[in-house]
């Protein structure tokens, strides 16, 4: 998967690595602008972002096809990644909102 920040917005991504059988979760994340916009995220890690500005536009390349019957995920407030988040998260979609605690 490739982030890619466009028209000078900026957004911050996570990623924590999933294996099979351990969650290595250290999430940790970078700050992507229009100017240092683009960031790979390799298979098997999670990830997450969160736009810092209004009008952000995200671009994502995948490696793989989206079909959503395989599609999960997991909550940005999870206690499993005790993510600190730089402001607060004001508009979250349904679905994500949705997702329940991480459980390996």
């Amino acid at each position: 998967l490739t982030l890619d920040a466009a028209h000078s917005s900026q957004l911050t991504a996570f990623g924590s690595q999933l294996t099979a059988d351990s969650v290595h979760n250290s999430a940790s994340g970078l700050q992507l602008t229009a100017h240092y916009g683009m960031f790979y995220i390799p298979g098997g890690f999670a990830h997450g972002f969160l736009t810092l500005e209004d009008e952000t536009e995200v671009l994502y390349q995948m490696s793989e096809f989206y079909m959503p019957e395989y599609a999960r995920g997991i909550r940005w407030n999870d206690p499993s990644f005790n993510i600190s988040w730089p402001i607060d998260v004001a508009v979250i979609s349904g679905k994500d909102k949705s997702y329940p605690d991480f459980i390996l």
